[in-house]
């Protein structure tokens, strides 16, 4: 990314260069010298440091000349002999040709001030592209820098690392020497120490093959332990489970003896008011006093069911008992 913008900052110099000179052309054929604009210097350090002068659009110069030069008028001819004023012979295609100077002379003064003008966005627009350069630059030179920093840490800590594995590099060499001595004497006693050795072998093969015995019921332990909580972790979660399903069940069951409670209720109340309706069929002069006496009953008896404090099962009937209806109130 940071080559492609100094390709790009070198063509437009180059571009600037190849206008300058273009323009310098111009304005010697014209009389007038331009001299070109030199690039901002790099810096010691080899960064690039973005200059921008105060550079401000020309203003287009007025054209300077004066048609004193190219013609002039005639006064009264006194050669003439006739005595009368005009102009000379020509007079209008001199007039013509004036027009066409002035005219030249103001193309070439506009064409100068233009010049300047494509100058000027040339060089702004190189002060802009130089400006995103530097500030990609600069964006790279913190990016290389903070590169630069996690290098020089991983460094210092691959050199701390060095020198403590340096140190315990000098420790296992003293640890070798004192076990080659050791090993040394050893091999100076082991003609006198055989019997020993052998025995201390023997212990050590048993030693051995109890730790390898004592490691694997310890890992067989350990897998014990582990299948011990995941079946305690089973029964505690289908334990949990049951109690849940439980109070359910024990909930629906409570709903299912109360509903059959009622409907108990309800049949006796049925067949209070079937027996009722035989007895007045047979004889209607005592149906005024039952019927007082059983809508007492009813009264009661649905006050006694109604709960005082959002009971389960509250009984509503007619007077008649043509209609029963339960309402089951199931707390929160």
């Amino acid at each position: 990314m940071h080559g492609t913008g100094l390709r790009s900052l070198l063509g437009q110099l180059v571009i600037v260069v190849i206008l300058a000179q273009v323009l310098g052309r111009l304005h010697k054929r014209n009389g007038y010298h331009y001299r070109p604009q030199q690039p901002p210097p790099l810096h010691q350090n080899g960064y690039f440091e973005p200059h921008h002068p105060a550079v401000e659009p020309p203003e287009p110069e007025k054209p300077q000349h004066s048609s004193k030069g190219y013609y002039s008028q005639s006064g009264g001819g006194g050669g003439s002999g006739k005595g009368s004023a005009g102009y000379s012979i020509g007079s209008g295609l001199r007039s013509i040709a004036q027009g066409s100077a002035d005219q030249a002379y103001s193309a070439v003064a506009n064409q100068h001030a233009a010049a300047k003008q494509a100058a000027y966005i040339a060089q702004n627009t190189l002060a802009q592209a130089a400006s995103q350069a530097a500030a990609t630059a600069q964006a790279a030179l913190v990016g290389k820098q903070v590169v630069l920093q996690e290098l020089e840490q991983q460094a210092a800590e691959a050199q701390r690392s060095l020198s403590r594995e340096l140190e315990q590099l000098k420790a296992a060499k003293i640890s070798a020497k004192l076990a080659q001595q050791t090993a040394q004497a050893a091999h100076h006693h082991i003609s006198v120490l055989t019997a020993a050795v052998n025995n201390a072998k023997s212990v050590a093969e048993q030693a051995e093959q109890t730790s390898t015995e004592v490691n694997n019921q310890l890992a067989s332990q350990s897998t014990m332990v582990g299948q011990a909580k995941n079946r305690l972790e089973q029964v505690e979660e289908q334990l949990h489970q049951a109690r849940v399903d439980f109070a359910a069940t024990k909930e629906s069951a409570l709903k299912a003896a109360s509903s059959a409670a009622a409907a108990q209720v309800n049949a006796s109340k049925a067949a209070q008011h079937a027996t009722i309706g035989l007895h007045e069929s047979t004889n209607p002069s005592a149906h005024g006093h039952e019927g007082q006496e059983l809508s007492g009953e009813e009264e009661s008896y649905d006050e006694h069911l109604a709960p005082s404090g959002g009971g389960e099962i509250s009984l509503g009937h007619t007077a008649h008992g043509e209609e029963i209806t339960e309402h089951v109130r199931t707390p929160y």
